[in-house]
């Protein structure tokens, strides 16, 4: 037992019950707020069809069926507005079996509050069922045809916690007071040396006293019936022993789940009624499932049916009470109230008295209804011993009243009350269930991804702060049992999660200690094999994320995507399937961003080999696992911005769901601002393969996007792509730190150098030729050496090419800094035997790609004048082309206005503070040559296929600033398109609303004037009354 000492210190971490209860009813009040901000401003700025296009909404609707389903819930069926036979299939949407919808008047807009809210109850091709709980008699069609069903927010939630949070106000001296008081510190949690056991157990089985140390082959002398490590059995028999609480740790791929349904069982051997609980459906439906397996066979789930698994319908409240002794009168009253709804939505029914006594009558029939189902509920429940429902659900009504009232010889508390994934469920969600037992064993990871919060606001203020994280915090191992074998992934894949996240404690199972894509695929290539693979965007332009918004129907929302990371993804994924002959089965992508997922899924479709590939986000596979996975993180900036990637229980999640293969996709430049972040990167050079990106697309295969920036990305040069073949002959050096591979000049062998210091220069494994761009590099550092001279790099480098610059003049006995700051910085190379130089206050502005031949009869001359030096120096910087983007250099247009904004500065700047490569010189013969080249350059189509000249016919996109040929100079030719049609969108809408009254409706005479649009459809009543009236007359007279 522990101390009173400790009593105290775990108190002094956790507030009061009342205070906690007054700041949670608060957060919660912002969390809804945004919630309903998020729907509601989504439905009011977008236009009803941009909510059909966007999948949240079916416009023009009608419900073609009505039933009566449980507790004389109305369900109705909808379709399409359509005479066709059969009718239209629905266009593609997101509503999914479980989720709220409002129902709309097609007379009102969707910003308007709904006519009716219900849920999803089953989704068909051509037709969607929805349940309305009302208590209100409705007759849905008597909204005017058609109606249009969209998502909604709905306060259900909002009021279920409240009343959980009163409960918990109002709670003394019940069954779960000794559970209160651990969980807010007032006392220790507590266990039994020895838990009761079963009669018969007791007198045949062993004492067990120490089964705690040690193996452990029964609990407390009951056998084990799931195959079970030791960690997992001290978990079971630490939950059993509780009296208060127990937790149990399960990090990723332990278990927990085996575990939580073995300490199920044990309970029911041991005849405790039982309160099975999760936050979600899933999760739930995914315990009930495997307590069926092992022959539990008195259980119930409660729930909605349409938001349970259809294979465990038969085990639903719903099905449990039309097969009690009550079934068959609640069947007659229920045929007979479906009788009078048809009556009534068929227009069947007489007057309006004639409808007035059938909504009488539908309504004593529901009551009836409702009092002998419940009465069957009860009885069911009676029956079960062990009860699942999600959190959230276990504040049924039939629920409480079995388990709280003092009715019928109540109250019958639940003995134990279980929560898998408490490290996922909101604290006062928690309660909802606790509150009805005495005992509470609780299952997660608080390593891993929190509940989901939208108040950012309530998110800092600790509203995702879980029971589980508190009490781990409070009590750590003195409540807490880790479950410490993983039987998920590689030990490879493992390690950093474990020493990151588990203090090194995890260990891999035997079975899946080193296995490997190999043994799916048995000829595999070496580059796949390797559990963990990273392929970096190396900082390269056409990698980057696209803007930090996007734009939806006229509303920005904060989700991002990355074309270039995706079609990294894509081709890898193809790498696998097509090349290397892996199921696609075996492969989940997944990655933070849901804009990124809609891009990839779009790619995927596109690709007969994988559109059966699952894609996801990273908390939608929470608890999930796949063969190989593939992440896409996205970010890619200069800024090193990661976004919500620094909440790093996420990239816990990612990393770990993976079994033989961790693929990720990400810039390791942009991670660089976060510890965490870069580490698994560093973990990936020490431990796995490194490539590159360039490795598998060029800047040609990613369409234009905002990610750009401000200037568009340099061309490269056409690299490889994924079906290049193995590189299994490179050293594991080279595979780790490969080279982006290009092709030398045609017709030209790769230069070499005529010292070769350092390491052997990397080579393309295709056609063993020298990779130019490194040779390239390699000249202009040996020439440097050779002077005993200095260089400055530009700052347009990219991380790939900075850092091959280190490498290289590190290979080769140079001193090498970064000087500058921000997008100004650059790299200065230069002798070990010259002296430093001050630091220059800017990089030159372009690279050369090999310095100039030094003089054969004595040092190079210097400038006569300051002027003469900096034309000396722009000569010597423009004379070949870009080292960084490996096409034609600036213009001349733009040289001269250098040198002319250089002179300028000259006069500002002190002599000693000048940067300069007087040392490269260049003859004025070679500066002509290369003005006249630029200068051509500067009229060729911007479009790199396209080689026609603009300088007498061409023409300046307005959206991408680049010049283009008569044939490409339309926005669709050459990628601007999309940002075409969102400006004529928007002037568009600009234009018609501009004198409106009704701020955003395109039609100006009404607007959100209510007033103006009664009295529209009344003069438009008044014109069809009276046209008719003269089409009877004009009949008559005929």
């Amino acid at each position: 037992m522990t101390s009173t000492a400790s009593a105290v210190s775990g108190s002094n971490l956790v507030e009061s019950r009342e205070a906690f209860v007054e700041k949670t009813s608060e957060l919660l009040s912002l969390e809804h707020a945004a919630e309903v901000e998020e729907t509601t401003a989504l439905l009011a700025e977008c236009t009803p069809t941009e909510l059909e296009e966007a999948g949240i909404a079916i416009l023009k609707v009608e419900a073609a069926d009505v039933t009566t389903g449980l507790y004389g819930r109305t369900v109705a069926t909808f379709q399409k507005h359509s005479f066709q036979q059969p009718p239209p299939a629905l266009p593609s949407h997101r509503l999914s079996s479980g989720d709220i919808v409002g129902l709309f008047d097609s007379q009102h807009p969707l910003s308007s509050q709904p006519a009716l809210t219900g849920v999803v109850h089953r989704v068909k091709s051509t037709g969607i069922s929805v349940v309305f709980d009302d208590d209100t008699d409705c007759d849905v069609q008597a909204l005017v045809p058609p109606v249009h069903l969209a998502l909604w927010a709905s306060d259900v939630t909002l009021r279920r916690y409240r009343a959980a949070l009163n409960a918990l106000t109002s709670y003394r001296d019940g069954p779960a007071s000794a559970l209160l008081d651990v969980c807010f510190g007032t006392t220790p949690p507590r266990f039994n040396k020895r838990p009761s056991r079963p009669s018969a157990e007791r007198q045949d089985g062993p004492a067990d006293d120490d089964c705690c140390d040690g193996s452990i082959s029964t609990c407390d002398g009951t056998p084990f019936k799931v195959q079970l490590n030791d960690s997992q059995r001290r978990a079971v028999v630490h939950a059993i022993r509780a009296v208060d609480v127990a937790c149990i740790h399960g990090p990723p791929g332990t278990g927990k789940t085996t575990t939580m349904v073995e300490v199920i069982r044990q309970l029911v051997v041991r005849n405790r009624r039982v309160l099975v609980c999760a936050p979600s459906n899933v999760a739930v439906d995914n315990l009930l499932e495997r307590c069926i397996s092992i022959g539990l066979k008195l259980v119930v789930r409660l729930g909605h049916p349409s938001r349970i698994q259809a294979t465990l319908l038969p085990y639903c409240l719903d099905s449990l009470v039309r097969a009690s002794e009550a079934a068959e009168l609640c069947s007659d009253i229920r045929k007979e109230m479906d009788g009078h709804l048809r009556q009534l939505n068929r227009g069947k029914a007489g007057g309006r008295e004639e409808r007035r006594r059938l909504y009488g009558e539908l309504k004593e029939l529901r009551k009836e209804l409702r009092q002998r189902e419940r009465r069957a509920v009860s009885e069911v429940l009676g029956k079960s011993q062990v009860v699942f429902a999600t959190c959230t659900g276990a504040d049924d009504f039939a629920l409480r009243k079995f388990a709280t009232s003092r009715e019928d010889g109540g109250p019958r508390p639940f003995d134990v009350v279980c929560i898998d994934e408490a490290a996922q469920a909101l604290e006062v969600g928690c309660w909802i269930p606790l509150l009805l037992g005495r005992k509470a064993i609780l299952a997660g990871d608080h390593k891993q991804l929190a509940p989901t919060i939208k108040s950012k606001e309530a998110q800092r203020s600790g509203l995702d702060v879980t029971l589980f994280q508190r009490l781990q915090r409070m009590w750590g191992d003195q409540v807490s049992s880790l479950l410490d074998v993983q039987y998920r992934m590689s030990h490879v894949i493992m390690e950093w999660s474990s020493e990151t996240f588990y203090d090194g404690k995890l260990k891999a199972d035997q079975s899946v200690e080193h296995h490997t894509i190999q043994d799916l695929i048995p000829h595999v290539d070496e580059d796949a094999v390797s559990p963990m693979v990273w392929i970096d965007a190396g900082g390269l332009p056409y990698m980057r994320e696209d803007d930090h918004t996007a734009t939806s129907g006229g509303r920005d929302r904060s989700s991002r995507s990355n074309r270039g990371e995706a079609e990294v993804v894509m081709r890898y994924a193809t790498h696998l399937v097509v090349e290397q002959g892996l199921d696609a089965g075996k492969i989940n992508i997944i990655t933070p961003y849901n804009r990124q997922v809609e891009l990839l899924r779009s790619m995927a479709a596109e690709n007969e080999s994988l559109s059966g590939i699952p894609i996801a986000t990273v908390d939608s596979f929470q608890g999930r696992e796949e063969e190989v996975v593939i992440i896409s993180l996205v970010r890619s900036n200069i800024h090193k911005a990661v976004g919500f990637l620094s909440d790093h229980r996420r990239l816990n999640v990612a990393v770990t769901r993976a079994k033989r293969q961790l693929v990720i996709v990400g810039d390791s430049a942009t991670l660089e601002g976060d510890p965490i972040l870069f580490s698994l990167y560093t973990f990936a050079q020490n431990n796995g393969l490194v490539r590159y990106a360039c490795e598998f697309v060029n800047e040609e295969d990613i369409p234009q996007q905002a990610a750009a920036g401000p200037s568009a990305p340099p061309k490269r040069a056409a690299q490889t792509s994924a079906s290049q073949p193995s590189r299994s002959d490179r050293p594991p050096e080279a595979r780790r730190r490969p080279v982006p591979p290009a092709q030398p000049p045609a017709g030209k062998a790769p230069e070499k150098p005529a010292a070769a210091v350092g390491p052997p220069e990397p080579r393309d494994e295709e056609n063993g030729e020298v990779n130019a761009e490194e040779a390239r590099l390699r000249r202009i550092l040996e020439d440097v050496k050779r002077r005993k001279g200095e260089y400055s790099f530009p700052a347009s480098l990219s991380s790939y090419q900075r850092r091959l610059v280190h490498e290289l003049a590190e290979s080769l006995g140079l001193r090498h800094e970064s000087k500058g700051e921000g997008d100004d910085r650059f790299i200065c190379v230069m002798s070990r035997d010259r002296p430093s130089t001050p630091q220059p206050s800017a990089a030159p502005a372009q690279p050369p790609t090999e310095p100039p031949a030094p003089a054969t009869d004595g040092p190079p001359s210097t400038a006569s004048s300051p002027a003469a030096a900096e034309d000396a120096a722009d000569e010597e910087v423009s004379h070949i082309p870009d080292v960084a983007s490996g096409g034609p250099g600036p213009t001349a247009g733009s040289l001269s206005s250098r040198r002319r904004q250089q002179r300028k500065n000259k006069k500002k700047t002190p002599a000693d503070e000048r940067p300069t490569n007087a040392d490269n010189k260049v003859s004025d013969e070679a500066l002509d040559e290369m003005l006249a080249a630029s200068s051509r350059q500067d009229w060729i189509c911007a479009l790199p296929s396209c080689s026609q000249s603009t300088k007498l016919i061409g023409t300046t996109c307005s959206y991408c600033r680049r010049r283009f040929c008569i044939s490409h100079a339309i926005a669709e030719a050459h990628g601007c398109g999309d940002e075409a049609s969102r400006q004529a969108k928007q002037s568009f809408r600009k234009e018609q609303t501009a004198e409106s009254r009704g701020g955003g409706c395109v039609n100006e005479s009404f607007g959100k004037n209510d007033w103006r649009r009664r009295e529209a459809q009344k003069s438009l009543q008044a014109k069809i009354a009276d046209a008719q009236a003269r089409r009877k007359a004009q009949h008559k007279k005929s």
